[in-house]
């Protein structure tokens, strides 16, 4: 059902149903029936119609060309026999993968692959010849459609694990604790702790256990030698 005029049957201006006329369509007709406010069950019908229409949209986000609105994407888990093909064709080119996103969609899934050289520092070009290479093996192993997106892991991307860290040593880091927060070039760090070395005063070794997060400080990066001096 659909408030409207199909022009093609020959409806006029003067033909136009108003508000309250409703017209049903199938393969082989058009036709109109007007309806009032006050027949039974037509205005159950139309607020059932306009709440669902509300809350699939706060649901779902933006309307899409389906009844109105779009399917959520989901996320889930990437296939691990996938994930490690990916991994293993990007170790080939001398490139990490630091993370790996799946999501569901209705049009096929989402798939964004957030990738770095092991010193950190990939460049335009490389994503664009990364996201080739990917998108020949994706299309070897989906058979649907799927929206590939291909992007280094970005400044504000919170730093968890030893490829975190070691792709940013030389690094300023803010290093968020209980009760406070620390900030300085990243010197060092094992399974146990990180090293900073604040501006002023001297290094501070965290304890990882107790980092809420920690992100990198937009700013120069010094070298392997600066920093460890």
């Amino acid at each position: 059902l659909a408030v409207g005029c199909d022009y093609a049957s020959g409806c006029t201006q003067s033909d136009r149903p108003n508000p309250t006329q409703i017209w049903a369509r199938s393969d082989t007709f058009v036709s109109f029936r007007t309806l009032r406010w006050q027949d039974p069950g037509v205005l159950p019908i139309l607020v059932m119609a306009k709440v669902f229409m509300l809350v699939s949209r706060f649901w779902s986000g933006p309307p899409g060309p389906l009844f109105g609105f779009s399917l959520a994407e989901i996320p889930v888990q990437a296939d691990p026999i996938l994930e490690k093909k990916i991994r293993d064709l990007l170790e080939a080119e001398g490139l990490t993968l630091v993370e790996l996103r799946w999501k569901e969609r209705r049009n096929g899934p989402r798939v964004t692959a957030f990738v770095d050289l092991p010193e950190g520092g990939v460049g335009l070009e490389l994503l664009r010849k990364t996201d080739s290479l990917l998108a020949t093996l994706l299309d070897e192993e989906i058979s649907d459609r799927y929206l590939l997106e291909v992007s280094s892991p970005g400044l504000d991307r919170p730093l968890e694990t030893d490829g975190d860290f070691r792709r940013n040593l030389g690094r300023t880091i803010r290093v968020r604790v209980e009760g406070g927060s620390s900030e300085g070039v990243l010197v060092g760090f094992d399974d146990a702790s990180i090293e900073i070395d604040p501006p002023g005063s001297e290094r501070k070794a965290i304890t990882r256990r107790a980092i809420v997060d920690a992100v990198v400080v937009p700013g120069f990066r010094k070298t392997q030698t600066e920093a460890s001096n």
